[in-house]
């Protein structure tokens, strides 16, 4: 069995970031892809994330894996910053990918919390105040998309925005300061159950409680309209985002996906 990269149809070019498992002379038995983008605004330590996929048969993986970290680290050496080299986990996989260096760090999970009948008891941070809409101005909506895919680093805040204002009971709710934004929330119900699809700070507002403010507020808009429950999906590794929700009563129900990790700090890169 041979790893090799695998060449683009056209060109006939090795792809350097995709590598195959071939056996014989020319039977594919396994295929590896490494992907990476860059998310200063989520994950400022280690921007660089590199996800590895691995399929094939078994005994074509180990040496599938090892190829793609080996890729995976030379593109972080190349970057120069701080990287999360990841592959999405299992129990098998986890014993599997431990000599390699990956350990289970890291995990997107559902929360959910029942709501309490009660007046809104946080403190509205000093001089904001509070706008619901739902983003039907143009002006509007241009400015959350532009802040939406400076966040992910993407340019699909647009189809994002459409598929949730199409959501039922959709609403953003706006905290403004006297000089600008402070922060903002999306909500929406599904399946009787409330949806916090999204919530932002801006830098200069964070640990001010607004992001408290917003879910207090979201737990009173749930309950006028009959809602019991609402739910947020969280990155483990946000953990400040992980310690918000957990404040304000949200309690972990599902592991929606898992990931293994080798994390890659700045200050150890040598070339």
């Amino acid at each position: 069995m041979k790893i090799l990269h695998a060449r683009d149809e056209n060109t006939a070019q090795p792809i350097e970031n995709t590598f195959i498992a071939v056996e014989g002379r020319d039977t594919e038995v396994g295929r590896c892809t490494v992907t990476s983008q860059m998310l200063p605004k989520l994950f400022p330590d280690h921007p660089h994330i590199i996800d590895i996929e691995v399929t094939g048969r078994e005994d074509a993986l180990d040496a599938l894996y090892g190829a793609g970290v080996a890729r995976a680290q030379l593109a972080a050496m190349m970057e120069k910053q701080g990287a999360i080299i990841r592959t999405k986990g299992t129990n098998a996989l986890r014993e599997r990918l431990h000599p390699l260096g990956f350990r289970e760090t890291d995990a997107e999970v559902r929360l959910e919390r029942t709501h309490r009948r009660g007046p809104v008891i946080k403190q509205l941070p000093v001089r904001c105040t509070i706008v619901f809409d739902t983003l039907d101005d143009e002006l509007e909506a241009r400015y959350f998309i532009e802040r939406y895919n400076e966040i992910y680093s993407t340019d699909t805040g647009r189809e994002y925005l459409r598929e949730v204002r199409s959501k039922q009971g959709f609403s953003r709710t706006v905290m403004a300061a006297p000089d600008g934004l402070a922060g903002e929330m999306l909500a929406w119900v599904e399946d009787g159950v409330g949806i916090i699809g999204y919530i932002y700070t801006s830098p200069r507002f964070r640990r001010r409680g607004v992001a408290d403010y917003l879910l207090d507020l979201a737990r009173k808009y749930f309950l006028d309209a009959g809602i019991e429950v609402s739910r947020i999906d969280i990155w483990t590794r946000m953990r400040a985002a992980h310690a918000m929700a957990s404040n304000a009563g949200f309690r972990v129900t599902e592991t929606l996906k898992r990931y293994l990790t080798i994390d890659i700090n700045k200050e150890d890169m040598i070339l």
